[in-house]
Formats: C-alpha cells, structure tokens, sequence
C-alpha cells in the first residue's frame, strides 16, 4: 500500500490526491482555512508547500480564515513561520508574476465591510467576498469561503457556533498530542478532526454541501470551490462539482487546477515531518 492510500484511508470520502512534489504543470493554487495568528495553524508545514509553489501557478487563491482576527481578542500568536506565510502570499508570489485573489471568511470578516460595494486591494492582492471561476474546460465556478450557507453561523444559532468553535479547538489540540504519542509509537497519522466530522456528517456537513450546491445550480454554475467545514473533497453533487480545498490546522490541504484541467488536492501533513521542517528557510 502506498502512502496516498494509507492517507486516502483517514479521509471519509475518496478524491485524487498528491502527496509528493509540485512537478507538474499547473494553473490555479486554492487554500483556504489557514488561520493564521493561532498555534493551531501549521504554518511552517505551509511555509515549505509555498516555497515549492513559488513560480508554478498563474493564479492563487486564498479563500477565507486566512488571518484568525477573532483570535485577536485573546491571545495572538504570530511567530516568524506565520511572517513567512504572509510575505510569501502576499507579497513575494504576486511579485513573481501569479494573479492573487482574497476572499475572506468569518474569522477574517472584518475586511468585508471596505470590499461591499467594491473590490479592494493589498498591494499586488485584489480582495472581493466571491469570484467567478473559469475552469481549463470552460466550466464555471463560483468561489467562495462558504460560512454564509452554514445554517450555524445565524445569529440564532450564535452561542451553539461559539460552543462548536471552543470544541474544535480542544479536539486539535487533543489530536497534536495523540499523533504525537502516534509517531512515537511508529503509527501512522489518524485524525481526530476527520473522525468527528465523518460521525457529525448528515447534522452539520450535509446540510452546508447541499446549501452550497443548491445555490451555484441556480446561479447557474457547472461547480463551487469553497473552505470554511475543515474537510478537502471533490465530487458530484446533484449535477455539481462540489471542490473544498481543506484546512491548514488538521488536515494541511491544497486544492490545484492542473494545466490539463484536472483539480487535485495535495495532502502535506503527511508528506513532511520535524526534519524535514526544520530546513526550511
């Protein structure tokens, strides 16, 4: 068995995923759910995916959770892997010639006041609350983070948000130790996170794919690319192509567009580990 499919077995559903080198011909980067500014992001395994990204793709998106500013009413974390994230995204990929686009989230909603009537930009970074995708093929997308079809993001369902929102962030901590003791052990990788969204799938996940789904077929879309659940997938949905492009606090995703047309997600918390890490400039 390779290590895509042991990795492929920790996921609840099946999609074509990468594990190795960015090697091949590429079009479009997605990522979403990075949080950064908490100890839960995984930043420098971020960091050593965008180094390998840097110069590969036409286009890059960020699609919500980007930067945690929730977490700035507590206690902020920012160390220099989470510096080298912003510099590389920001600044450095746009620099080489990559179009970047910014959608943010809930947890980053305070840029979405300043882009409501009009898109913003950062630097060489347009910011705008959703975007209309053209795939290889012609088909189209609608991008968007997603947290507006979460039925408990209403304001109704707020105390039950904050309640989910505190549990999540126990369970990652909870999963660091566990895979801790894991690798010790010589086990493979078993996601804590994953496993609680397979059992919560028809009360939360459903109802936010259908939601979703509902939505981009009568807007007339072929498919949507989105983030916001923590939990990569690519498939068909009621005649379309749902794409979440996964997290970087549990499950290290990517979501690319090849040049041939095919989306792949790569999965990069399983490829690198503490030595591998620490040669990362």
């Amino acid at each position: 068995m390779t290590l895509e499919d042991k990795i492929q077995e920790s996921y609840p559903e099946s999609y074509p995923l990468r594990t190795g080198k960015l090697t091949g011909e590429y079009r479009s980067l997605f990522l979403s759910d990075i949080h950064l500014a908490t100890k839960s992001c995984k930043a420098r395994h971020l960091n050593k995916f965008l180094k390998q990204a840097e110069g590969k793709f036409e286009e890059v998106y960020i699609i919500g959770d980007f930067i945690d500013m929730i977490n700035f009413r507590h206690k902020l974390y920012f160390d220099s892997h989470h510096m080298d994230v912003l510099r590389r995204l920001l600044f450095k990929i746009p620099k080489e010639g990559a179009k970047v686009r910014y959608i943010p989230g809930n947890h980053d909603l305070y840029f979405r006041p300043f882009i409501e009537d009009n898109p913003g930009e950062f630097g060489d970074v347009d910011i705008i609350n959703s975007y209309d995708y053209r795939s290889m093929d012609g088909k189209r997308y609608k991008i968007t983070h997603g947290d507006e079809f979460d039925v408990f993001m209403k304001p109704e369902f707020f105390w039950l948000s904050r309640l989910g929102n505190a549990a999540y962030d126990v369970m990652v901590l909870a999963n660091q130790a566990l895979n801790w003791t894991r690798e010790k052990l010589g086990l493979s990788y078993w996601s804590l996170a994953q496993y609680a969204k397979k059992k919560s799938k028809k009360l939360v996940i459903d109802r936010y794919e259908t939601a979703l789904v509902e939505v981009a077929k009568k807007e007339q879309y072929d498919g949507v690319i989105c983030g916001h659940i923590h939990q990569a997938a690519n498939r068909q949905l009621n005649g379309i192509h749902y794409l979440n492009t996964g997290d970087w606090v549990d499950s290290c995703t990517a979501l690319v567009e090849t040049k041939e047309g095919e989306f792949i997600h790569y999965d990069w918390h399983h490829k690198l580990n503490e030595k591998d890490l620490s040669t990362e400039d």
